[in-house]
């Protein structure tokens, strides 16, 4: 009588013997399988990975191990059932490999276990949506590669020419020591931006000084400077680093601060590195000529989000993976439901997008968002986009014009006739003010 042989074992040794990686996720995205093959491909023990979460995303991971099977993690459609095709590539993989997903359900009714396989079995039909997804997917696994955390990923990811010409600067700014300056709209995180061009500067550099113009008076400001100028020796002995100061909207920084700082420079008491934040280019408002251009070498114009939608579909799938790494698992949106995203204002910038990826993630019931899981403000825009329009004649010239006038009149009343004070309170030069005055034949020499 033949010697009955483990079941277990006959498969271990099957799978052993195959010549492609073959590897299982639970249901519960762990990794619990790899055979030899895989082993060699990935020149890693299968056994250590046993147990590592496989979440869905392209973020940097701390654990060499964890960043290995993020890598080897099937599409969130394969959990729910669905035989796919896709690439994947892990960290130690040169580029993407075709796999082949197979789920199997499970004893819990609409769980699925998933065998990846790294070669593809050409399955006839693709949805066309998915392999979207799936380029979306392997975009963003390419940004991680190529910027290796150089940058904040969510600000300057996207193919759009002015989001390119930004990453372009952005490595300009932290290869160098020039004096940078970061105009971009409310919710597009300027400060995040700022701070990555010197934290992602080489190992030695001096120290950051983070200064809020809104909050500076002329006292404040002068005791900031001087005492972290005085606990400099402290932190460099006989080394010629430069230290920096971050102004955090400067548009907004007063008259008086202006003058103080026009009076270091002229004394040649200055010695710092300047990053500055603002809604506004410093040349368009009043400010003092001496401290704007030693404060803006460089300007790094980043553009609202409105005006580089293109770049939506990749900015919003990055949100949703940043979810997944911590939350359930979704493969991406629907083609209808980025169509709607591309066609919002956002007002709100890139803060507001990642809020309403948050809540549609929320709201969505399967591995995909849909259009329906998007918060009403979406809809009720799309809705009014809808609505016919009247095209009565606006003359835009004269209407501007006047709305100005009456704007001049108000800040002049405030600043009791004082012209260099109510261009300060607009946001314009005094020359422009003078203007405007004489055009409406109610000029009163002071």
């Amino acid at each position: 009588m033949p010697q009955r042989r483990s079941m277990t074992g006959e498969l271990k040794r099957f799978f052993a013997s195959v010549k492609v990686p073959v590897f299982l996720i639970d249901a519960q995205c762990r990794f619990a399988y790899g055979n030899t093959a895989l082993a060699t491909a990935l020149n890693v023990d299968p056994s250590t990975l046993v147990g590592r979460k496989c979440q869905y995303h392209s973020l940097p991971v701390d654990d060499p191990l964890d960043e290995l099977v993020a890598g080897l993690c099937p599409p969130p459609d394969a959990f729910g059932g669905a035989t796919l095709c896709s690439t994947v590539q892990p960290a130690s993989f040169p580029e993407p490999v075709e796999s082949t997903w197979i789920p199997l359900p499970t004893s819990v009714k609409g769980q699925f276990a998933v065998i990846g396989i790294l070669a593809s079995l050409r399955f006839p039909e693709k949805d066309p949506t998915f392999e979207q997804l799936q380029k979306l997917h392997g975009q963003l696994a390419a940004f991680r590669d190529e910027m290796r955390r150089q940058h904040p990923l969510d600000l300057v990811i996207g193919m759009h020419p002015s989001t390119q010409k930004v990453r372009t600067q952005l490595h300009l700014a932290t290869s160098s020591d020039m004096n940078v300056s970061i105009v971009a709209p409310q919710g597009c995180g300027r400060e995040k931006i700022a701070r990555s061009v010197f934290y992602n500067r080489p190992p030695l550099q001096g120290r950051l000084l983070p200064l809020s113009c809104d909050l500076l008076d002329t006292e404040l400001l002068e005791t900031s400077l001087a005492s972290f100028q005085s606990s400099r020796a402290e932190f460099f002995t006989g080394v010629d680093v430069p230290d920096t100061l971050l102004f955090l909207d400067i548009d907004r920084l007063s008259h008086e601060c202006q003058l103080l700082l026009d009076r270091l420079i002229r004394q040649g008491a200055w010695d710092y590195r300047v990053l500055t934040t603002s809604a506004q280019e410093l040349e368009e408002i009043d400010f003092l000529p001496l401290v704007s251009g030693t404060f803006t070498t460089l300007t790094i114009r980043v553009p609202p989000l409105a005006d580089r939608s293109d770049d939506v579909p990749l900015l919003a799938q990055h949100f949703l993976e940043r979810l997944n790494r911590d939350g359930e698992q979704h493969g991406g949106f629907s083609r209808t439901a980025l169509e709607h995203l591309q066609a919002y204002n956002w007002p709100g910038d890139l803060e507001q997008l990642a809020q309403v990826v948050q809540e549609a993630c929320e709201s969505a019931h399967g591995t995909r968002v849909e259009v329906a899981d998007l918060p009403k403000r979406i809809h009720w825009y799309m809705e009014d986009l809808k609505q016919p329009q009247e095209n009565e004649p606006i003359q835009l010239d004269e209407f501007l014009r006047s709305i100005e006038q009456r704007l001049v009149n108000r800040a002049l009343e405030l600043a009791n006739g004082n012209k260099a004070q109510a261009a300060r309170l607009l946001g314009i030069t005094r020359t422009r003010v003078i203007r405007r005055v004489a055009e409406a034949g109610s000029e009163n020499p002071e």
